[in-house]
């Protein structure tokens, strides 16, 4: 009678849809509205365990099992769904809530920011005791925080953890800014996400620069939860841990998903945990809820049954009896606070490390006369050519003392091939990165950093890194920041190079203000001083001599909406070898979000820069940028600079999938003053036409790019461009067009 009892039971669970699922197959869950009439005694439990198949089929009716991770993020992203829509399940939430007072049993971790418009729960559309919350400023991640999500993946078997971000985060805006904080707290904050954003993010600018540091920063909470905890690094190893990285836009709502890590399975895995009831409470087989079963030709799992602690358990469906796993589930030791692998979290030295490759060809080198302006005579003017150069760079974010860090990078940055053997020498290692941070400094939001460090002003058109050269640039000095509320004033000193005699240094000097308005208006004015003292600088006499200029301007931003305009200009005021400097530049650019799946965007800008009209009067009035070797300005070539030129471009970028974006430019590139140089973006004097006559149509220059986010810390870049001659290339010696194509992959580690 009791083996009848036993496939009784089995029949029932077939019919309430406990069917085996094929591979990969996530079966429904499945929710009763009321519990049966009859529940089954509790010794029909212990007795049917030791009967083969019918102890499978009756856990199989009464384990409320845990689905797999990838079933429970797609049944977040639908729950997302139905909130962007506007149209959130109805829940009984009384009933729910009694029913949680026996345990919870949640399926989700959600590590997300403290800010009040991001109610996970509500974003996910979910109900009472779905989701294991932990929320701190910025989504940091400490050992609180962490030993609070170990507790739910030890202790409530939670398998899957979605770290959310979410766009303007006040946290991570105001440690991009690098304002001083007021409090050791905030300073502590400050430090937990300044390092990685800073890294990552060195070289973008405006929006680009938050959107960048937001999305940094939740990749880099995630990197941090995994590096500090060794149970989440076990679970990810067994593939029983899926940790997702996600953004929550606020104006959509939408989610957007960043990345993941680890294997979501789908085979039966149920795990309970006991609360404290009556020792002799029935077990309702009704009420179960539907486990996520495994394959078909998947052995069936042993079972283990695991004795209820003192005081008995209660046999309520949210808190089962029996356990299916492969193996027995370990036991757990009390959660200690300080347990070895959250003290580990808290390390001063964090290791970061960058390689990156890149393939380029070029089917015309260079529009220099051979012969001319430094080129070899013996070269061809059609000459074609390509480069494979590597650049690797290892360095470590430091905390030295409170409110006081540092960082340094070491730089390996070299052409493939050209040492000869790949037992060449440390010759390419150099210092790339070396300073200290000193913070809230007599609790003022003052800052001070001091060493070798990559400044950027305006647009990145005169002060940045120029990282997209194989060496990138640094400046040797020292930077004090003032950022009080809605202000950042920088004023920075440093050496460009320091010469073996008095007064040969190079100087590099200047004072920057930016205050962030209200409704998306941004204004900045800077000034920027060079004092050369070297005598490597010709006048337009010949005669040579010193440098010491002044380069004074602004830039406003203005965001209404889907449009978002920046103005920026500037003039130089100065001498250079004797002749007086009055030089200028302007620069507008415009950038409309359209309508559409692919998230299309269209661009405009025009540019210019001042030319010399006469090479001979003792003025110099051609705008220099002050540090050469800006790219993607003037075009993705780099065969024109903003000196001399008139620049008018168009383009248009589109996002056709997640991690993937496609930018488009047509640039017709003109000469301001037909009798002065054209220069590349390197600085380099390509031709020179003193009479004028060949006249100022420099050509046109179509670029395409396209970027693909690998994965979280992969990016490969591509691109190809052609540059079509104008009648000045073909007036002043002629040349052929240039095609040019490259490759890139940067792995950060």
């Amino acid at each position: 009678m009791r083996r009848l009892n036993g496939i009784w039971i089995a029949a029932m669970a077939v019919m309430l849809g406990f069917t085996p699922a094929s591979a990969g197959e996530v079966v429904p869950w499945l929710v009763p509205s009321k519990p049966a009439a009859k529940p089954t005694p509790k010794h029909a439990v212990s007795h049917t365990a030791r009967t083969g198949s019918a102890a499978r089929a009756h856990v199989a009716a009464t384990v409320p099992a845990t689905p797999g991770p990838g079933a429970v993020w797609a049944n977040l992203v639908a729950g997302n769904a139905r909130f962007v829509a506007g149209k959130p399940q109805p829940r009984p939430l009384l009933s729910q809530r009694q029913t949680l007072v026996a345990g919870q049993h949640p399926r989700t971790i959600v590590l997300t920011c403290s800010d009040s418009r991001v109610p996970p729960e509500q974003v996910f559309d979910q109900s009472l005791g779905d989701v294991f919350v932990v929320r701190t400023a910025g989504q940091v991640v400490d050992a609180v925080a962490t030993g609070s999500i170990e507790y739910a993946v030890e202790r409530l078997h939670v398998g899957l953890i979605v770290v959310l971000g979410h766009e303007q985060c006040g946290t991570v805006t105001a440690a991009l800014s690098g304002e001083p904080m007021p409090t050791p707290s905030l300073s502590a904050l400050m430090g937990h996400i300044r390092p990685g954003i800073e890294k990552a993010c060195a070289n973008a600018v405006g929006e680009e620069r938050l959107r960048c540091a937001i999305e940094a920063n939740v990749n880099e909470s995630a990197a941090q939860l995994v590096a500090a905890s060794p149970v989440l690094r076990e679970r990810l190893e067994q593939g029983n841990l899926l940790i997702v990285r996600a953004l929550y836009p606020l104006g959509s709502g939408r989610v957007m998903e960043l990345d993941r890590e680890g294997v979501a399975r789908t085979a039966l895995t149920a795990h309970r945990v006991p609360a404290p009831a009556a020792p002799e409470a029935p077990v309702p087989v009704a009420a179960a809820v539907p486990a996520t079963t495994a394959p078909a030709a998947t052995a069936a799992p042993a079972v283990s049954i695991v004795p209820a602690p003192a005081p008995a358990v209660q046999a309520n469906p949210a808190s089962p009896i029996v356990v299916l796993d492969a193996a027995p589930p370990r036991s757990l030791p009390a959660l200690a606070p300080t347990a070895p692998a959250i003290a580990a979290s808290a390390s001063p030295v964090a290791w970061e490390g960058q390689l990156r490759y890149r393939y380029e060809f070029r089917s015309t080198l260079d529009y220099r006369l051979p012969g001319a302006f430094k080129r070899p005579a013996p070269q061809s003017l059609g000459e074609a050519g390509d480069a494979s150069i590597m650049r690797t760079r290892f360095g470590a974010n430091l905390r030295l003392a409170q409110n006081v860090k540092g960082f340094f990078s070491m730089q390996d940055a070299r052409t493939m091939g050209a040492e000869g053997s790949p037992r060449g020498t440390l010759a390419n290692v150099d210092l790339f990165l070396a300073y200290v941070d000193l913070d809230s400094v007599n609790a003022w939001p003052v800052s001070v950093r001091t060493g070798r460090q990559v400044l950027a002003y305006g647009d990145g058109r005169l002060v940045s890194g120029a990282d997209w050269g194989n060496s990138g640039w640094g400046y040797d000095g020292v930077r004090v920041r003032y950022a009080p509320k809605a202000w950042q004033i920088d004023a920075f000193s440093t050496w460009i190079s320091e010469g073996r005699v008095e007064g040969q240094d190079r100087l590099f000097a200047g004072l920057d203000a930016l205050w962030h308005g209200p409704r998306g208006v941004d204004l900045e004015a800077y000034h920027f001083r060079r004092s050369f003292g070297d005598t490597g600088w010709v006048a337009e006499g010949g005669r040579r001599g010193m440098l010491y200029d002044g380069t004074t301007g602004g830039r406003v931003r203005v965001l209404r909406g889907r449009l978002d305009t920046k103005l920026e200009s500037a003039v130089q005021i100065g001498h250079r070898a004797g002749d007086d400097v009055r030089a200028w530049f302007g620069a507008a650019r415009a950038t409309l979000e359209l309508p559409g799946a692919w998230k299309p965007r269209a661009l405009g800008e025009f540019a210019i820069g001042s030319g010399d009209r006469d090479p001979a009067d003792g003025k110099y009035q051609r705008f220099d940028p002050m540090y050469w070797g800006f790219h993607n300005y003037q075009g993705s070539l780099d065969v024109v600079s903003i000196s001399n030129v008139k620049d008018w471009s168009g383009g248009l970028a589109l996002q056709p999938r997640k991690g993937w974006s496609v930018t488009s430019e047509y640039h017709t590139f003109s000469l301001v003053e037909a009798r002065d140089a054209w220069s590349d973006a390197a600085g380099t004097t390509l031709r020179r036409d003193a009479s004028g006559a060949a006249g100022a149509d420099l050509g046109r220059e179509l670029d395409l790019v396209v970027k693909w986010d690998a994965r979280s810390r992969v990016t490969v870049l591509g691109g190809y461009s052609r540059f079509w001659r104008g009648l000045y290339v073909e007036r002043t010696g002629g040349g052929n067009d240039i095609d040019w194509g490259f490759l890139q992959m940067a792995v950060a580690f």
